[in-house]
């Protein structure tokens, strides 16, 4: 992308291209995938102007910013940048933009089976995904790459999502 001043880790983002797709940025440490996929669900039915699965609620109506009382909306933050800070700016961008020139993302659609085939041989699906993630790591590299897999501890008392890490 040329433009990498777009994108906001500490915010949920919705980032669509011209054809219509949509992607979610955001960064999961303040709040749970589990609770954005559940509100993307939710916008979606709204979208499809069908009714959501049942528990789901209705969207609420919210009133636009400069309706709140005491608002005024939205305003322009000034900020008095040292011309170091924007030299170290420019070679972080410059970083970045070599990073993401030597990125070559290919996207292969797989029909030799699914999801059901993969819980009939008994395995977690995402599992499996990232089984095969290793496989071709360990293929390309001959050692095995460092891991991070979410796990949902949100049936527990103050539970949230954490984090398993491979050690290795």
């Amino acid at each position: 992308s040329e433009n990498l001043g777009n994108r906001w880790f500490d915010k949920f983002q919705v980032v669509s291209d011209p054809s219509g797709t949509l992607g979610i940025n955001f960064e999961h440490s303040y709040a749970d995938g589990l609770a954005w996929n559940r509100w993307l669900s939710e916008v979606w039915y709204h979208m499809q102007g069908i009714s959501a699965p049942e528990g789901y609620s209705p969207l609420p109506t919210l009133p636009e910013v400069a309706e709140l009382p005491g608002s005024s909306g939205p305003r322009l933050l000034d900020f008095n940048v040292p011309e170091l800070l924007h030299v170290n700016m420019r070679k972080a961008k410059a970083a970045a933009q070599q990073l993401i020139g030597s990125n070559h993302t290919k996207m292969l659609k797989f029909a030799g089976f699914g999801k059901e085939q993969i819980k009939r041989w008994g395995m977690s699906p995402d599992g499996f995904v990232q089984l095969t993630l290793q496989l071709a790591h360990y293929r390309m590299y001959q050692k095995l790459g460092a891991t991070y897999e979410s796990c949902s501890t949100r049936a527990f008392f103050h539970g949230r999502t954490e984090c398993i890490r491979s050690a290795h």
